[in-house]
């Protein structure tokens, strides 16, 4: 579902779609990033 949430908002807006990209690696790999700091 969240990868067809982001195709549409790729359809969209090009600039919303990379932000709601962005978020989702930063939701995933920033966690990581914290912890190692």
């Amino acid at each position: 579902m969240a990868k067809a949430a982001i195709n549409t908002a790729w359809s969209c807006d090009l600039e919303t779609g990379i932000k709601m990209e962005a978020d989702a690696w930063s939701m995933l790999y920033g966690t990581q990033d914290q912890k190692k700091e």
